[in-house]
C-alpha cells in the first residue's frame, strides 16, 4: 500500500512538471512582463498558473530571488512578499518529500560526505541553523532542500527555519520588483540595509551556534 502511494505522489510530481511544460506554464515567469501578460489574459486562472510555475520552478532550482522579483512586480510589494514566501515554503516541502520517499539512497551515496555532515551538524537546534543556512548568500537551495529530505532532517523546524532565514532577500527582491515608485537611490539604500542586517543575523547564529551544547533543542 504504501509503495503504491509513494509511486502515485512521484508520477503526479512529474506529471504536474511535464504538463507544466507542455502548456509553457514555466515561460509564464521567464519576465514580468510575461507574468502580467498571462494574468490579464487568464484571470483567476492566470494567478494559478503564475503560482503553479514558481513553485515548480524553484523546485527544481530555479532562484527564489527571480520567483520574488516577479510576484512583486504582478502583485505589488504585500501580496508579492506574501506569495513569495508561500511558494518558497511549497517548494521546499516538494522537494524535501521528493527526496525523503524517492531519492534516498541515491542522494546518499552520490553526496555521503555532505549527508554525513549535515546529518551530524543539523540533528541539534534545527530552526536555527536552518535559518543560519537560509541567511548566507552562498550556498545551493536546491541541494540544502534534497539533502535535508534525504537524510531525514525534521521538516516543521527545517520548514520554518528556512521561512525565517529566506525573509530578507525575499523582501529586497519584493520591493526591487515592485515597482511602488521609490526612486532607484533608496531602492538601493533599503535593498542594502536588508542586506546587512540578514549577513549581522547570519554571522551572529554562526558563532553562537559553536557554543550550543549537544543536548539544546531547537
Amino acid at each position: 500500500m504504501q509503495r503504491a502511494i509513494k509511486l502515485l505522489a512521484i508520477v503526479g510530481v512529474f506529471f504536474a512538471l511535464a504538463l507544466a511544460i507542455q502548456q509553457g506554464w514555466l515561460d509564464a515567469i521567464s519576465t514580468s512582463e510575461r507574468a502580467m501578460q498571462t494574468i490579464k489574459q487568464a484571470g483567476v486562472k492566470g494567478y494559478a498558473i503564475v503560482l503553479t510555475a514558481a513553485t515548480l520552478f524553484m523546485a527544481i532550482g530555479g532562484p527564489r530571488q527571480l520567483i520574488a522579483l516577479v510576484l512583486g512586480f504582478i502583485l505589488g510589494t504585500g501580496w508579492g512578499f506574501v506569495a513569495a514566501l508561500l511558494v518558497s515554503g511549497l517548494s521546499l516541502a516538494v522537494t524535501y518529500f521528493t527526496a525523503h520517499m524517492f531519492l534516498q539512497p541515491l542522494i546518499r551515496k552520490r553526496f555521503k560526505t555532505q549527508s554525513e555532515r549535515l546529518v551530524k551538524w543539523i540533528h541539534v537546534a534545527t530552526t536555527r541553523k536552518t535559518m543560519m543556512i537560509r541567511l548566507m548568500p552562498l550556498g545551493s537551495n536546491l541541494l540544502t532542500n534534497l539533502l535535508a529530505g534525504a537524510t531525514n532532517v525534521d521538516f516543521k523546524r527545517f520548514l520554518v527555519g528556512s521561512l525565517l532565514g529566506y525573509i530578507p532577500q525575499t523582501l529586497v527582491f519584493v520591493l526591487v520588483g515592485s515597482g511602488i515608485g521609490l526612486a532607484q537611490s533608496e531602492k538601493l539604500l533599503i535593498s542594502g540595509l536588508l542586506f546587512v542586517i540578514a549577513s549581522t543575523i547570519g554571522i551572529h547564529l554562526y558563532r553562537s551556534q559553536r557554543n550550543l551544547s549537544d543536548g539544546v533543542p531547537s
